[in-house]
């Protein structure tokens, strides 16, 4: 009897056993699928910022390309004003008609600096230096027919660093003369 006994509650152990063993297995399984779930979501998560970060920088690029284009703009008027205003009511451009408006201009926060180049290659600084040197890879500038901006890079301080300039020519009767 005692070995009826013994042997009903190995049976018995051994059931229970399986049962914990399967819910154990079901539990792993239940993880498994939250797990492969949660990581999905992340995957998803992530797209979607990712595209929300591109639309917002692509906006930012286009805000920061109309601001700069306006200022662009902006800027090529103030220079074609400045042509008129050299050339307006004379009848003769001077050195001192050239440094008057370059002052004048200098003066306003859109220019670093501000320059004349005579037809003749004469760069007119506003610091009053006039300069009959080679202009080297600003020559181009004197076949210019309207007012433009180009920027290039240039060594400065041993940096190479990108210059903007706005070029607009100046006529004299119906002439260009710089």
């Amino acid at each position: 009897m005692r070995l009826g006994v013994a042997m009903k509650q190995l049976r018995r152990k051994k059931k229970n056993e399986r049962s914990i063993v399967s819910i154990l297995l079901l539990g792993l399984l239940v993880l498994t699928v939250c797990l492969v779930i949660c990581l999905v979501h992340i995957a998803d998560v992530k797209r979607i910022f990712q595209l929300v970060k591109t639309e917002e920088s692509y906006k930012d690029v286009q805000n920061a390309e109309k601001i700069i284009s306006d200022h662009a703009d902006k800027t090529l008027d103030l220079l074609d004003q400045a042509a008129v205003l050299m050339t307006n009511d004379v009848g003769e451009l001077t050195d001192e008609i050239i440094f008057e408006v370059i002052q004048q201009y200098s003066s306003l926060d859109e220019f670093d600096n501000v320059y004349y180049l005579s037809d003749e290659g004469r760069l007119y600084r506003q610091d009053g230096v006039i300069h009959d040197k080679d202009l080297g890879m600003l020559e181009h500038i004197l076949d210019m027919e309207k007012a433009d901006c180009f920027a290039q890079y240039e060594n400065v301080d041993g940096k190479n660093i990108g210059v903007s300039y706005f070029v607009a020519p100046v006529r004299l009767n119906g002439e260009k003369v710089g």
